[in-house]
This record gives structure tokens, C-alpha cells and sequence, in this order.
């Protein structure tokens, strides 16, 4: 068994009254279970796609051998981890036919001299080499699989790179990760990242092809530390809430979706939980409620496979996630962590600052301040904007209200009033048509 932590960043997120849009992030991460693919309880298919087109004749070939021979002799003497190797030019052949790790250390020399004896030539076939490994996973559809693409181009020959991005597309439905790492400096970013996207994995570049060796290493160490596959993240809303987006940003930034099973039902696929604990910021709109009163939003519970066997953790109350509508801009709070991987940590500091000084009644630093952060959030379509412009007009600069008297109560907080039920009704900023 499994434990998760599945921990909301913030808990409870404050929204402006008559808003309906809402942002949390969740921390996905394990305590127990898993261990190292050659001793715990998740078996691996780990299928290595090398480039041995003519580009990478000399040093980068070399590297690359390097690395892969690092690789198995790491791995351990186990049946619980399978290896696979695809070479790809023009087209693609399986290198090394699925092996255990007990079988791969008894036959270690043999495979050895295979790999030295690896050489360069031909054009890149991306799509080809994805389709070997894919086809050679098939039969350890219960493992967790993931796959190394390792390359210094871009798609050459009369097959367009939408190929790539279909096999690529083809891998991610049977829920296999791919990691592509450039090697060198004339591949293609946007290509790579496409591919690894797809499917849930990362792109990386290694300009320095020696340093290829200490990132397989890395990788390696990583898939030896998977804790559970396929694992699901179901979140569970009151009925009309809508998961509008979700952004995975950590370890990598890329964009994912929440597939809708039910009125209140919301599956999110992350795949194999690593010691890479993912973040996930999510973006949902529902209906507005009265003031003051914590609403419970999100209710998650996590799916995973070990093995073959399908299990669930149901998860505690601090998992859930709740909306307060507030009155006042200056009680809607930025959570640290979430400004922190969305990139509004100064947006944050700045409203922070601006609504304190406004507290204070220091109307001119308050005004500043808080417009400084207005600018920032428009300039990123930060959701702070929202706020922000409740309290300062845009294209002016100034508080909302000219009249410092009426723009300030007792507490030295903002009417929202009339403008924060012209943007309630509208969606839009001040002066956004």
C-alpha cells in the first residue's frame, strides 16, 4: 500500500464577492510503498530510443555509449525491471530485445561489445524509433513504463515531424512517459518538447555531451525511486463547478487537463509518482456564495496501480480545498507557495504592502504600491488583476474612487461596492471590452 500526501496550496482561498473563479495548487507526494525497481513492489520497462544518425558520428556518440553502458551495469539483477534499446536513423531496430535485470547482468559482456560497436549514419526518424519501443512495451502493459529518447537533431527525410508527435500521442494513451534530452546544440527544442509534453515527460538539453553519462544516471535513479503507477488524481466538486485548466509546474511546466467523468467528478492523470513530487495549479470556476462561510470545493482521492491491482487512498480532510467570498479586496491573500511556482511572488509582496499601507491610511504609498501590482498582474493575466482593479483604475493609476474619504472605511479598508459588481457581472478588467 500507498500513502499520499495530496496537500492543497492554499487550503482555503479568499475570492471577492460575486466572483466565480477560484486557484489552488496541489503538492502530490508519497510516504510509503514503492522502494527501488529491483526490490519493491512497482516493476519497470525502461526503453532507451538512440540516435545513431550520421550527425552523431564522434564525440556525441561516444558520450552516448558511454552513458548507456553506465546505465546497465547499474541496473540491478532483478526480473522486476526490463530494459529495451531502439536505435533509429532512417528507420528504427530494436537494439537490445526486452531483458531482465537478473538476465541483462549474466549477459553483460555480450551486451557490452554490442554497444561499442554501435556506429553513425542516415538522417533522424523520430516517429520510428518511439514505434520500436512502444511495440516492445506492449507485453508489460502492468509495469510502469517510461521511455529515453536520446538525440542531437531534429526530424531529417521526407517524414514530417507530425509523425513524431503521433507516435509520441500513441505512447501517452497507454499511459507511457517520454523523456527527450537533446544532446549537442543543433536539435530542435520545440520538437523534443512536443514529444516529451505529449506525454507527460520532460525535454532537457545537454550542450556538453559528456555530461550525458551523469544524466542518465540521474534519470535512472529516478525511475528506481518509482512509488506507484498510474496514478489518478480524482477530485470530487459540488455540482456547477467547472475545472477550467490545469498546469502542471513542477518538476516541468506544461499544460495538462482534468478529464470530466460526471457532473462532480474530475480525473487528472499524472503518472509514475516518483522522488519528482509533481505540483499542479488548478483553475476552476463555481458559483458564488455568501460571505465569510468557507465553502468545501474539492474533495481528492488518489488511484494507482501496483502491479496489476488498482487501489484507491481516500485521503484525509487536509487534502480538501475551500473558497471564502470576502467583502473587501484587502482580505483576498496570495498563497506563498502558489505565487511562488506561477511566477506573482512580487505581485503578491506588492499587494501585500499596498493593502497595509492602505490600513494605515497612507493613501499615496498605498495607491503606488498597489498599482504597481495592478500593472504586473495585467502584464502576466495574473487573476490578481481582478482584485487589484477593485481598488485601482487601470488606466489611470488612481484609486478607484477620487475621494480618498469615500475610498477608505473605519478600517482602512476599500469599498469594493459598484465596481466589484460591474467586474462580477462582466469578467473582464476595467476598460477590457
Amino acid at each position: 500500500m500507498v500513502k499520499f500526501r495530496v496537500t492543497p496550496h492554499p487550503a482555503e482561498a479568499q475570492v471577492l464577492q460575486g466572483q466565480n473563479m477560484a486557484r489552488v495548487m496541489y503538492d502530490i507526494g508519497a510516504d510509503e510503498g514503492g522502494g527501488p525497481a529491483g526490490e519493491g513492489s512497482v516493476p519497470v520497462f525502461l526503453g532507451v530510443v538512440l540516435d545513431q544518425s550520421g550527425s552523431m558520428e564522434g564525440q556525441k556518440l561516444s558520450a552516448a555509449k558511454e552513458a548507456l553502458l553506465r546505465l546497465l551495469n547499474q541496473v540491478p539483477p532483478s526480473p522486476n525491471i526490463i530494459v529495451q534499446i531502439t536505435l533509429f536513423s532512417d528507420d528504427a531496430v530494436e537494439f537490445l530485445a526486452p531483458m531482465s535485470g537478473a538476465e541483462l547482468q549474466r549477459r553483460i559482456a555480450t551486451v557490452t561489445r554490442s554497444v561499442e560497436n554501435i556506429s553513425a549514419g542516415g538522417a533522424t526518424s523520430l516517429g520510428s524509433g518511439l514505434r520500436v519501443a512502444l511495440r516492445a512495451s506492449r507485453p508489460y502493459s502492468n509495469y510502469e513504463r517510461r521511455v529515453l529518447m536520446i538525440t542531437d537533431g531534429k526530424q531529417e527525410g521526407t517524414v514530417p515531424v507530425s509523425d513524431a508527435y503521433n507516435a509520441a500521442t500513441e505512447l501517452s494513451q497507454v499511459g507511457i512517459r517520454v523523456d527527450a534530452w537533446g544532446v549537442g546544440n543543433g536539435w530542435e527544442a520545440d520538437q523534443l518538447r512536443t514529444i516529451a509534453h505529449n506525454t507527460g515527460g520532460e525535454a532537457d538539453a545537454l550542450p556538453d555531451a559528456f555530461g550525458l553519462a551523469d544524466a542518465v544516471t540521474e534519470l535512472f535513479m529516478d525511475v528506481q525511486s518509482t512509488k506507484a503507477s498510474n496514478v489518478r488524481l480524482v477530485l470530487n466538486t459540488p455540482v456547477g463547478t467547472q475545472i477550467k485548466s490545469v498546469k502542471q509546474v513542477f518538476p516541468s511546466v506544461q499544460d495538462r487537463a482534468a478529464q470530466q467523468v460526471n457532473e462532480q467528478k474530475w480525473i487528472i492523470p499524472i503518472g509514475a509518482l516518483t522522488q519528482e513530487e509533481p505540483k499542479f495549479v488548478i483553475e476552476l470556476e463555481t458559483t458564488p456564495r455568501g460571505n465569510n462561510v468557507p465553502f468545501r470545493i474539492l474533495v481528492p482521492t488518489v488511484l494507482y496501480n501496483l502491479g496489476s491491482e488498482e487501489l484507491a487512498d481516500e485521503l484525509d480532510k487536509s487534502a480538501w480545498f475551500f473558497v471564502r467570498w470576502v467583502g473587501s479586496p484587502g482580505e483576498v491573500k496570495m498563497d506563498d507557495q502558489l505565487t511562488r511556482f506561477t511566477g506573482e511572488e512580487e505581485i503578491a509582496s506588492l499587494s501585500q504592502e499596498g493593502f497595509a499601507l492602505l490600513d494605515m491610511g497612507a493613501v499615496e504609498e498605498a495607491t503606488a504600491k498597489l498599482s504597481q501590482a495592478l500593472t504586473k498582474a495585467v502584464q502576466i493575466n495574473s487573476p490578481q488583476a481582478v482584485v487589484l482593479s477593485a481598488v485601482v483604475n487601470p488606466q489611470t493609476g488612481k484609486l478607484v474612487s477620487t475621494n480618498a474619504g469615500d475610498a477608505i472605511n473605519k478600517t482602512g479598508k476599500l469599498h469594493t461596492g459598484k465596481t466589484g459588481k460591474i467586474i462580477a457581472s462582466t469578467g473582464k478588467l476595467p476598460g477590457q471590452h
